[in-house]
């Protein structure tokens, strides 16, 4: 049996135990388990071997999954000669995005009839998507159109001039990634 944190940030530690008994009540002080990793995608990850110890017949191990999403652990005694095989599988462990920030500014917040503003999104901390679309809807309400949608530059800036034809909002939104939360600006 297992027990431990259910839910974790990317990048934490998360710290599980687990209990081996027998029916028969015979020791298990200071035997092998193999623990395994089933990750999001369903492949395994071997995570190691544990041996328990004399308090309570447990043993402990610490994983750091890599990414967002839902995990399991399986332990794994594979028997001897007078005990047969065991296994066991954790609850899910569920791991959760880091943070990030999204910002959004215009270059101006008035403007003439289709006078240039330049709208900048910004996006904080990005893992292996680096997209960030910019939107634009008539401030009286209306359609929300895409305006422009690509990768942040170096310096996590996302650009596009309009010629805004009427009062217009902006919003732009990161899908997020394997570490990464989604996010989404205030309107401008």
């Amino acid at each position: 049996s297992f027990s431990g944190g259910t839910r974790i940030t990317v990048g934490d530690q998360a710290s599980l135990f687990g209990f081996l008994s027998f029916s028969d009540s015979s020791s298990a002080n200071g035997l092998t388990v193999h623990v395994t990793r089933t990750n999001p995608d369903h492949t395994q990850t071997v995570v190691g071997d544990v041996t328990t110890t004399s308090d309570q017949v447990g043993f402990t191990f610490a994983d750091s999954p890599p990414a967002r999403g839902n995990y399991t652990y399986t332990a794994t005694f594979a028997g001897d000669a007078q005990r047969s095989a065991a296994t066991g599988t954790s609850d899910v462990l569920a791991v959760n995005g880091i943070v990030t920030s999204l910002g959004l500014k215009a270059s101006a917040t008035k403007s003439g009839y289709r006078r240039p503003v330049t709208v900048t999104a910004h996006l904080g901390n990005h893992g292996t998507n680096a997209v960030v679309a910019i939107y634009k809807r008539p401030f009286a309400g209306g359609t929300r159109t895409l305006v422009r949608s690509a990768a942040v530059d170096a310096d996590g800036n996302l650009k596009v001039t309009v010629r805004p034809r009427k009062n217009t909002t902006f919003d732009a939104v990161y899908a997020g990634d394997d570490v990464y939360r989604a996010a989404a600006s205030p309107k401008v």
